[in-house]
């Protein structure tokens, strides 16, 4: 194997890698968003029971 065919192994290795860890990074952000969606949706409920009852 040529110099430059380690090299670019390894380069592609680290983009490999970055791309995982962003992939991550995105599932956890897609995860954080979905919990603060349902988290509004019980608060929405909650505000509509309480309308209604003062109604």
């Amino acid at each position: 194997m040529k110099k430059t065919d380690v090299a670019l192994a390894k380069m592609l290795v680290d983009y490999a890698a970055s791309r995982k860890l962003y992939g991550k990074h995105i599932q956890n952000e897609i995860d954080e968003l979905k919990k603060r969606q349902k988290d509004l949706e019980i608060e929405y409920s909650k505000i509509e029971v309480e309308l209604k009852s003062k109604l």
